[in-house]
């Protein structure tokens, strides 16, 4: 049990973090455009919160590291985007149309581009500044 409660630990704080970013970066989308409108309503943020678990868990891939960084990369983007297909596809029902699907799918696929450049950006420039420190 003691070797499983640091997981969760790092599950709950990565999906709480996830989840208040989302929600955050939805408000403030309602507030900049006004035809939208509310984009975070009380009862979407189950659904939200949800994503962000699963999120959460698709992160513990990244920290595998025996498997190479660019598989590594490729099963959590493929593990995020079935979650976020089952969460606001399936579930939800907030895409119902076959094109609004296939949109919501693109404009994942990136944003997530964009993010995972900054992280493998960051991810690089650390372990190529630990390399370069040299034990004394």
């Amino acid at each position: 049990m003691k070797a499983i409660l640091p997981y969760i630990k790092k599950i709950l704080t990565s999906s709480c973090i996830c989840f208040t970013l989302i929600t955050l970066f939805l408000y403030l989308i309602g507030k900049a455009v006004p035809t939208v409108g509310d984009a975070v309503a009380i009862s979407s943020l189950f659904t939200i919160y949800l994503f962000s678990l699963l999120l959460a868990l698709a992160g513990l891939l990244l920290g595998i590291s025996t498997i190479q960084i660019g598989w590594r990369v490729l099963l959590h983007y493929l593990a995020s985007l079935f979650a976020f297909y089952v969460v606001f596809i399936v579930i939800a029902m907030k895409l119902s149309a076959a094109r609004s699907a296939l949109i919501g799918l693109l404009l994942f696929t990136m944003l997530y581009a964009i993010l995972m450049g900054v992280y493998l950006f960051l991810h690089h420039s650390y372990s190529k500044k630990e390399i370069t420190k040299k034990p004394q």
